[in-house]
């Protein structure tokens, strides 16, 4: 029996953990298996932990103790005929592999902030408690981190707090020159009907951090109404947004919901399934909760009396 089966359970269809939910069994032991045997032929020593693995030994540019996340590959395989699947797992650690090669081109001049300003940037991540400590975030969208990130050719990864401390500093500056890389983005506006003859608008494009830009709404007014807007960035490639210039905000909510959980679940690089009010620079988390068949929608005060006056 392999690592593998011994941590996720052995080849009789088990039903797929809560983070790969969209597979069907099938589906899921199919996954599992080209990504095992992928790992093999690679010769990588790996174990694997939680929602992906952790590299045991260094081998062949890969470092010991490196953790990466297989969520992202498993949504990426999804939105693929599985025909394509040992393509894009391929594609996928190929990338990462190149990534390697950029983290030691970075380290020559990491010390040196004049030569990395330009590739700050600022990452939407979803960051459990434990893995905040060491890098570098504020939070803009409730549950959801900013982390200070290098944008590098071929991978995006985190600024620790250590690296950041050689450049004296202050966070607000390090995230004023990060928001200021994000601006001139190559990405796409475009406008989608939803239920009840509802329009939204949808920054997206290939960048991973298209998401980042529901920091920058202020550049796209088309966006914010006289009420400010409805804002969900479900995952890393998009932000769906709804200028609230009439008193039809809740119906708008209601219709949004089931199309940011959808691109939540589906992602790749899921953020929030949830919707924001977004006013005047600041975001309002717009809490809803599922009841039986019916959706129960529980906005603030503020936002009531807001766009209904």
């Amino acid at each position: 029996m392999s690592n593998w089966e011994k941590t996720f359970g052995k080849r009789d269809l088990p039903t797929p953990p809560a983070w790969v939910n969209f597979f069907n069994p099938q589906q899921w032991q199919d996954f599992r298996q080209i990504v095992e045997r992928y790992l093999k032929n690679l010769g990588l020593p790996v174990r694997p932990e939680n929602q992906g693995f952790v590299v045991l030994a260094d081998h062949a540019g890969w470092s010991k103790d490196t953790r990466i996340g297989l969520s992202s590959l498993a949504q990426k395989c999804y939105a693929h005929p599985q025909s394509q699947w040992l393509a894009v797992i391929t594609d996928h650690f190929e990338a990462m592999h190149k990534g390697f090669e950029n983290e030691v081109l970075l380290q020559d001049e990491i010390n040196d902030f004049e030569s990395i300003r330009d590739l700050l940037a600022i990452r939407l991540w979803a960051l459990e408690p434990e893995l905040r400590e060491k890098l570098i975030y504020r939070e803009d969208l409730q549950d959801v981190c900013s982390v200070l990130v290098f944008d590098l050719p071929t991978t995006i990864r985190s600024v620790s707090s250590d690296e950041a401390m050689a450049w004296g500093k202050t966070n607000e500056e390090l995230f004023a020159v990060a928001l200021e890389n994000l601006r001139g983005r190559e990405l796409r506006l475009t406008e989608h009907e939803l239920d009840d003859g509802i329009n939204v608008l949808a920054i997206t494009g290939d960048d991973f951090l298209i998401g980042s830009q529901s920091l920058l709404l202020e550049q796209y007014p088309q966006c914010v109404g006289r009420f400010g807007s409805l804002v969900a960035v479900p995952n890393r490639h998009v932000v769906l947004c709804y200028p609230i210039n009439e008193p039809i905000a809740l119906e708008a909510w209601t219709s949004m919901l089931p199309v940011v959980e959808g691109m939540y679940r589906n992602g790749p690089g899921s953020i929030s399934n949830q919707v924001f009010w977004y006013d005047n620079g600041a975001f309002t988390h717009l809490p809803h909760s599922q009841e039986q068949q019916a959706v129960r929608l529980s906005p603030p005060t503020t936002f009531l009396t807001t766009f209904q006056e």
